[in-house]
């Protein structure tokens, strides 16, 4: 295989994963409007929905729950420590400060 073919191939499977992306770009983009619309305690509920897993890189955390606090403009989130099993009742304000990261289990397995 000649330096002309091995480059060739190469870019062709970067334009076929171009256009794998290119389909999901139509999708996100109609999601735009209804995403501009939320405020920023809706928009945390929605990505931190009911059973993520957040991590500080030293304690696991289920999201139990969470919910806009319409009267303070905020989120409130219920944390259960996956060791412990205690519930926590967080602001987001108070998560901001926390700097967690959004896991699956079993990369939090792998790693520790």
């Amino acid at each position: 295989m000649g330096l002309f073919s091995s480059a060739r191939s190469w870019f062709d499977g970067n334009d076929r994963e171009v256009a794998r992306l290119r389909r999901n770009v139509g999708r996100i983009n109609e999601l735009e409007p209804a995403m501009q619309k939320l405020s920023d305690a809706e928009l945390a509920a929605w990505m931190l929905g009911d059973g993520t897993y957040v991590t500080d890189g030293a304690t696991l955390f289920r999201v139990a729950h969470a919910m806009p606090d319409r009267s303070r403009g905020e989120l409130l989130v219920e944390l259960e420590d996956c060791r412990t099993l205690e519930l926590i009742l967080c602001s987001s304000r108070a998560l901001a400060n926390l700097h967690l990261a959004t896991v699956t289990p079993a990369e939090v397995i792998r790693s520790g």
